[in-house]
């Protein structure tokens, strides 16, 4: 039985001939509220950023890729990398209007969202944090700094340092 290699390089190029370019650019999937993420508890506290041109490209590729049968996230990333980069000016233009409008009912349904929703109690409580230290200092020593020069004898509690000089 023999085991293929085969590098990211070699998986790319055979899925760049399987796609079908036409479903990539102009984009298939162009609807943009479908690129905005849900919205829950958590994600009102630190909504994640809306995807930018490139990375809604590279959905389309995901999706295109998927329906040829390959689900390699490498493979998918390469590629992208590789139509983005032959895209013509035209073509990218395409993706970055549906980031813009993408980024827009992100923005509108994140300042709707968090006017119009409390924040968790537990935030809105001005809870003092205190700390214990586990391993106490004693009293008797000295948390002062004092610079220790060559030849200088310093006595720290039962503990004495000589350094000596040349």
């Amino acid at each position: 039985m023999s085991t293929h290699n085969f590098s990211t390089e070699d998986l790319a190029k055979s899925l760049l001939d399987k796609l079908d370019r036409s479903n990539i650019f102009p984009p298939l999937l162009n609807n943009p509220e479908t690129f905005i993420s849900t919205l829950s508890n958590l994600s009102l506290l630190r909504p994640r950023r809306p995807p930018n041109a490139f990375l809604l490209c590279r959905k389309n590729v995901q999706e295109e890729a998927k329906r040829k049968g390959n689900c390699n996230m490498r493979v998918i990333s390469k590629v992208t990398g590789v139509l983005w980069k032959d895209a013509s000016p035209d073509e990218k233009k395409v993706y970055e209007k549906l980031a813009n409008r993408v980024h827009e009912i992100h923005y509108k349904k994140i300042s709707k969202n968090t006017k119009s929703t409390t924040r968790s109690p537990y935030l809105s409580q001005n809870k003092e944090i205190t700390t214990s230290n586990p391993y106490p200092v004693p009293a008797s020593f000295s948390t002062s700094y004092s610079p220790i020069t060559f030849g200088q004898v310093s006595n720290l509690g039962d503990y004495t340092l000589s350094i000596e000089g040349e």
